[in-house]
């Protein structure tokens, strides 16, 4: 980590008077991101650097520069704001992990005030501290390339990174990429493998389930069911890539091969996206639940 440069406060914008209410832990979170903000605890990019050997999986995280880009659909001009991946042995051993601030580029000029509500992050901080992408995505795409064909990359949400990523990529990157086998912690069928314990705790929100899926920290809360936790900060990238690991490793006990693979969304066609939405409409009505707007259907503010 890079701890040379220390940001002045006045830098930093985190949203306290959004988690006025609730409990001390949320405020906790808050007070250790701020602080990660303010010493700039990102690491630094090391261009054709060593790898490690043995990667097996590869747990990645983004954050963007706006708030519609949780809705896949709509995330075709969102770029990358921070960056986050651990690396994994087939054991489990961690291998590495990385963070990355990015400079801003391409299309984007300013992080959409939401998105620094939620993350933190100002574009002035960004380009002030944030390093090149195409230096961080040449490192993913080495990576992603040594990750043999029983391996995964996994995401919580995968079609928002996904679509992101390869909206950042160059083509031949998004061949390497394409290329890769993948995995998607917020797939519902996937869900039937949660605790006995945890199917009972929410049993209510569970009738949500299969039309929105479940965030990534109440997912996490229900397959460690009485564990501690300290969730140092939602939508904070190495974070999110934590909690998504330890959810992935609680499926592989469980699941199969091809259950846990995600396939891309976009290749089933539009009469067949159209199809699923009009399912998912009718067992709205079925359950007589209030309507969900379109980014919450696919995974907007719930992810």
């Amino acid at each position: 980590m890079d701890n040379t440069n220390t940001v002045p406060s006045t830098e930093i914008s985190l949203d306290y008077n959004a988690v006025a209410g609730r409990p001390l832990k949320r405020i906790e979170a808050l007070n250790q991101r701020k602080k990660w903000l303010e010493d700039n605890n990102w690491n630094d990019i090391t261009p054709g650097r060593e790898l490690p050997s043995n990667i097996k999986y590869m747990v990645v995280d983004i954050e963007t520069h706006d708030w519609t880009s949780k809705d896949p659909l709509l995330s075709t001009g969102s770029r990358i704001v921070e960056i986050a991946w651990k690396l994994f042995s087939d054991e489990g051993d961690c291998l590495e992990s990385k963070q990355y601030l990015i400079q801003p580029y391409g299309t984007y000029k300013e992080i959409a005030p939401k998105a620094t509500e939620v993350h933190g992050i100002t574009t002035k901080h960004a380009s002030k501290y944030g390093v090149d992408v195409e230096l961080v995505l040449d490192e993913l795409i080495r990576i992603v390339g040594n990750i043999p064909n029983d391996g995964f990359v996994v995401a919580h949400n995968m079609a928002h990174e996904h679509t992101v990523l390869t909206n950042s990529f160059s083509p031949d990157q998004r061949d390497v990429w394409d290329a890769v086998q993948k995995s998607d912690t917020h797939s519902v069928p996937l869900l039937k493998y949660l605790p006995h314990e945890a199917k009972v705790k929410y049993e209510t929100e569970l009738r949500w389930v299969p039309l929105v899926g479940f965030n990534l920290q109440r997912l996490h809360e229900c397959v460690y069911q009485g564990d501690v936790y300290v969730y140092e900060y939602a939508h904070f990238a190495e974070t999110d890539v934590k909690m998504t690991w330890e959810i992935f490793r609680y499926y592989k006990q469980h699941a199969t091969v091809e259950e846990l693979t995600w396939t891309n969304p976009s290749v089933e066609g539009p009469q067949t996206f159209l199809n699923r939405q009009v399912e998912r409409n009718y067992n709205v009505r079925r359950l007589r639940l209030p309507p969900l707007s379109r980014s919450s259907v696919l995974g907007g503010a719930l992810v």
